[in-house]
């Protein structure tokens, strides 16, 4: 029997379980739209920029711990994935994005003339800019190999480190008609035995140690193993702390979970891994943002025990761990099975130390109102009381992303949701877009400031369409506050295209609400903030809800960097956290002589 190319691919997404396909329609992609619509189990999602269907697509695999799926047309509208694709890559997120093009003799790469630019209408090699950024990227000529290269592409999506693939398919292989028995099929190699490493010498050194720390990284979350690997941590009872990225593994207020760590990361987190004597490391790629600029401070005194499955991370060892073990999250945790490991009766101490940090520094207490102005951590304080838990919170690269690590407490059953490694502008809105279509249940937040909104504000026109659970909270705090920041620090207070003042146009919110047809709140004052957030989550349907804040955010606290005479940059230690606490302020916490040795990596 004969199937059409381009049912055969919507035959294929059902068979995966994909619910949601995320678009912008184009000819070049016509026969993949035409068959995807008159689909009885998947959903079409129009989007409004085909950045904004690839972050939506990358949401939703994350959200969903799936698959996520995104078609494109040809030319500009492939190229406009690549920002989706690059953060889908960076975090881990398993994304199929099938981009049409045009005909087969009508291709550079069909007529087997690869220095040639452009032969067909829109045509652009797209196969060639996204392999950089993709674990599998393949333009299929062969009508009898569409299925063979999705399930290569969805294999390696799924397996090892996940992360995005692309098929670019022809417009004529999109709906060229097969015999079903010509198919080709892939069949993957034998999966081999996993590695079973000996963990002894890990155990041996939790034994003796007297200040263990475990760091959990996202690549729990990305292998489904956040039960097991809580479980695990409660049973040996030694202080967590994850990277921010991570930061919604476990409630915030579980009596192990000390915050998470790195240059804008939470000081008792912090001081908990500069005073380590033992640092095991789950599921983290360790990037700067973790450890600090300055690597060779991190942790210093801590013999570091690297579990990681990407080999190049472990390969190339920045941070000096004494021992690495390539594997899986799971397969770590399958090798620990109910093994209860021995930890040091001093480790009791350490741990009821790192507890009191935990309580006597809470970041709220650095920005306290000023003057009755709102203030950021203030806001997000308040909306983290606001919620109930079970919640999805999704938010936007620049001054947000920080005071959301630091600030959000989360509760059971939240997810916090960012552009960890990429940070790209505009994410928050689609990709909260794309977790709130898959999750019915609970509301899905989206907190972002007004410059990000811009990049993505058409998505607006979507979300009051697909998302009627989807409340969006903007701050309006002129611009660009984050990059203000920077340049107040760095270019001696001259500011340039970060404000309306120095050419950065923003819209009068509540008309553009009215003209999406959208619901609009505004919160002026700290004292409304409660209010208004009740107010919101009782709303239904989607809500926009407006926070007016001064222009200038103080982040802190943050590990800064110093400009030498030679204009190079010399960054403080992850303790040193500005602005720095006092020597009284750090006695008060019990950093003695010698944590504060441990802290410098030097012997007392």
């Amino acid at each position: 029997m004969k199937i059409k190319i381009s049912d055969l691919v919507t035959r294929f997404l059902e068979q995966q379980n994909v619910r949601h396909v995320f678009l912008l329609s184009g000819g070049m992609m016509m026969h993949l739209l035409d068959s995807v619509s008159r689909s009885s189990r998947i959903r079409y999602i129009c989007n409004h920029h085909e950045q904004a269907s690839a972050m939506a697509a990358e949401g939703n695999a994350r959200w969903r711990g799936g698959l996520g799926v995104c078609f494109a047309t040809s030319g500009p509208g492939a190229t406009n994935t690549v920002t989706g694709i690059a953060g889908a890559w960076l975090d881990s997120s398993p994304v199929l994005f099938i981009t049409g093009q045009s005909r087969r003799t009508l291709t550079a790469r069909g007529l087997g003339l690869p220095e040639m630019r452009m032969v067909g209408t829109f045509e652009v090699d797209f196969v060639a800019i996204a392999q950089p950024i993709t674990k599998y990227a393949m333009f299929v000529d062969d009508p009898k190999m569409v299925l063979y290269h999705l399930q290569k592409a969805i294999h390696a999506a799924t397996t090892g480190r996940p992360g995005p693939v692309v098929i670019d398919m022809p417009l004529d292989v999109q709906g060229a008609s097969v015999e079903e028995d010509e198919l080709l099929q892939f069949t993957p190699e034998p999966i081999a035995a996993s590695v079973l490493h000996d963990y002894s010498p890990l155990w041996n050194k939790l034994a003796v140690a007297r200040r263990p720390v475990i760091l959990g990284g996202h690549g729990i979350r990305v292998a489904g193993e956040t039960g097991r690997f809580l479980r695990l941590v409660e049973r040996l009872g030694i202080p967590l702390v994850t990277t921010q990225l991570a930061q919604d593994l476990v409630p915030f207020d579980h009596p192990l979970y000390i915050g998470h760590v790195g240059l804008r990361g939470e000081r008792a987190a912090n001081f908990a891994i500069q005073a380590a004597d033992l640092l095991i490391v789950l599921g983290s790629s360790m990037h700067i943002t973790t450890t600090g600029y300055e690597v060779e401070t991190f942790a210093p005194s801590a013999e570091k025990i690297w579990i990681d499955l990407d080999a190049a991370n472990l390969r190339r060892n920045a941070v000096r761990a004494t021992l690495t073990y390539q594997s899986s999250v799971g397969s770590f945790l399958d090798s620990v099975g109910s093994h209860v490991p021995s930890v040091s009766p001093e480790a009791a101490a350490w741990k009821s130390q790192v507890s009191q940090w935990k309580a006597k520094l809470p970041v709220i207490a650095e920005h306290p109102l000023k003057n009755g102005a709102m203030e950021t951590y203030q806001l997000v304080a308040a909306l983290a009381e606001a919620l109930a838990g079970g919640e999805t919170l999704v938010t936007d690269a620049g001054s947000l992303y920080y005071v959301v690590g630091q600030g959000f407490h989360s509760k059971a059953g939240q997810r916090v949701i960012v552009s960890g490694a990429l940070g790209a502008m505009g994410y928050a809105l689609p990709a909260a877009l794309g977790a709130a279509i898959e999750n019915t249940v609970s509301p899905t937040i989206c907190l972002t400031g007004d410059g990000s909104m811009q990049t993505n504000v058409q998505e607006l026109a979507s979300v009051v369409r697909y998302a009627p659970n989807l409340k969006i909270i903007v701050i309006n705090n002129d611009g660009y506050a984050s990059i203000r920041n920077t340049q107040m620090t760095f270019c001696n207070g001259h500011i340039a295209a970060t404000n309306q003042a120095t050419g950065v146009g923003m819209p009068a919110w509540q008309k553009l609400c009215e003209a999406y047809g959208l619901a609009y709140l505004r919160c002026d004052r700290p004292a409304e903030l409660k209010a208004v957030f009740n107010q919101m989550l009782k709303i239904s349907g989607p809500v926009f809800v407006e926070c007016c804040l001064p222009e200038n955010v103080e982040m802190s606290p943050a590990v800064t960097s110093q400009k030498l005479e030679n204009g190079s940059f010399v960054s403080s230690r992850l303790h040193e956290m500005s602005p720095r606490l006092s020597p009284i302020e750090l006695a008060q916490l019990g950093i003695n002589a010698s944590l504060l040795a441990a802290m410098e990596g030097r012997k007392v």
